[in-house]
C-alpha cells in the first residue's frame, strides 16, 4: 500500500494505492493529483480565470460556457 498527502484545494488530500508495484501506484497517484489540481483551476473561485468566477462574473447577465467536469459538480 501506497499513501501520499498534499494541499491542494485549500485542504489535506491524501490519496491510497494498494499495488505490488511502486512504479504503478506512484502513476496512479500523479494522475489522482492531476485530475484533483485540474478541478481547483477550474473551481477556484479565487483565480480571475477560473470558470467559476467567469460564472459569477456574469451572473444575471449572460450565459457561460463550462467544461464537462464543472458542470457535473454543479
Amino acid at each position: 500500500m501506497y499513501r501520499e498527502s498534499r494541499v491542494l484545494m485549500d485542504t489535506y488530500c491524501t490519496i491510497t494505492v494498494v499495488s505490488d508495484s511502486r512504479k504503478e501506484a506512484q502513476g496512479a497517484i500523479e494522475a489522482g493529483y492531476g485530475e484533483i489540481k485540474k478541478l481547483e483551476t477550474l473551481l477556484n473561485y479565487f483565480a480571475a480565470d477560473s470558470e467559476i468566477s467567469e460564472i459569477n462574473r456574469n451572473a444575471g447577465i449572460k450565459p457561460v460556457r463550462v467544461s464537462k467536469d464543472t458542470l457535473d459538480i454543479l
